[in-house]
């Protein structure tokens, strides 16, 4: 019986062990707005302080900090009173960088997991950052989890400026990406790898549609999901390089994205993508087909003339073959089909306004 006794003790000290991590996570406050929650000054100070698995609630206010996740918690702004607007901003110190040479205003760094993030402004305004360094107003370094609801935006000055980077070049990374308001970048809304998933944010990449940078919306070195997603730049100006809407290299899904004004709107570099649905607008060409086994289908290409009035609906850019490209609808262009080699599935599609609609071979028109 005695023996007995102790084995029973034994498990239950082992189920105590087991459960430990979920039991003494909590959530905790930065700032003073919720009653009864243990509070903290700074999100650092928080961050530092909780376990694994905890929640942090952040009060409306300003925090000049630079925030460092290391483990799986919840980071969440909150309302209080009329106000819901917490916002990260750069410190008086300056910004420091990763060993691999990236400022940022919030790293999440792996082997983390299940780390999300909300409802929470990043300004990168006054950043300091040098030329030529690459700055990210959140940066998820082989970690996972979510960026959601949030207005990140002032990752300028540097013209290597992104709102959300997600690096997977340590260990993969999975991260959705939603709801989000990015703006004011001068190099990508979004630049990733990993298990992507890019859904119904806003990146615009200026406020005031000026100055000479024409950054990139998405870009994309993997397989991944971009959908329902609104990016629209400024024009571009003479003598700068067009960039892209949503650059996707092999194995991703694009649909229902609105896309203006950039100097491509999609631009398929590798293979095996697909593009339904999107609406391009105001580009040199709507979308770039230059990777095999690509399926480009229903889209709606619109008013895609290009700056010196010899923009294409689709660009195959002398390369792209055996790809499937099949009921878009082609209004208010040069060309509806541009540099084709040959060996691409190009009709049925409907063309309407369109100088010349399979007129432009390779060698012809290139950007």
């Amino acid at each position: 019986m005695k023996r007995i006794a102790i084995s029973k003790l034994s498990l239950a000290a082992s189920l105590v062990l087991l459960l430990a991590p979920a039991t003494f996570a909590k959530t905790v406050q930065v700032g003073t707005c919720q009653p009864n929650l243990q509070g903290y000054s700074t999100i650092s100070e928080a961050v530092s302080a909780v376990p694994s698995g905890s929640t942090i609630l952040v009060c409306p206010g300003t925090y000049p900090e630079q925030v460092t996740i290391t483990q799986p918690l919840t980071l969440k702004g909150v309302q209080s009173g009329t106000q819901a607007n917490p916002a990260i901003t750069v410190p008086r110190g300056g910004l420091t960088k990763t060993s691999n040479g990236v400022y940022y205003q919030v790293l999440v760094q792996g082997p983390a997991s299940g780390v999300n993030i909300s409802n929470i402004e990043v300004n990168g305004a006054h950043n300091g950052v040098p030329a030529d360094s690459a700055l990210a107003g959140v940066y998820y370094q082989s970690a996972s989890g979510s960026v959601r609801q949030m207005a990140i935006y002032n990752q300028t000055g540097n013209y290597l400026g992104t709102s959300v980077y997600i690096d997977s070049d340590l260990s993969p990374a999975s991260v959705l990406v939603a709801g989000n308001s990015m703006h004011d970048f001068d190099s990508s809304g979004v630049y990733a790898s990993g298990t992507i998933t890019i859904t119904s944010n806003v990146i615009v990449a200026s406020n005031s549609f000026t100055g000479s940078a024409v950054p990139n919306g998405i870009v994309l070195f993997s397989g991944g999901i971009v959908n329902d997603n609104i990016l629209i730049t400024h024009l571009q100006p003479p003598g700068v390089s067009a960039q892209t809407g949503i650059y996707v290299e092999s194995d991703a899904t694009i649909t229902n994205n609105t896309i203006e004004n950039f100097g491509v709107g999609i631009w398929l570099f590798g293979n095996s993508n697909t593009a339904t649905l999107n609406r391009v607008l105001l580009t040199d060409e709507a979308i770039v087909v230059s990777g095999t086994g690509n399926a480009v289908e229903s889209n709606f290409l619109m008013n895609n003339e290009g700056a010196d009035d010899n923009g294409a609906g689709i660009d195959f850019d002398c390369v792209g073959t055996g790809n499937t490209v099949i009921n878009n609808v082609i209004n208010d262009a040069a060309y509806g089909i541009a540099a084709d080699s040959g060996g691409n599935t190009i009709a049925p599609n409907t063309y309407s306004n369109v100088v010349d609609i399979d007129g432009a071979g390779c060698g012809v028109r290139r950007r």
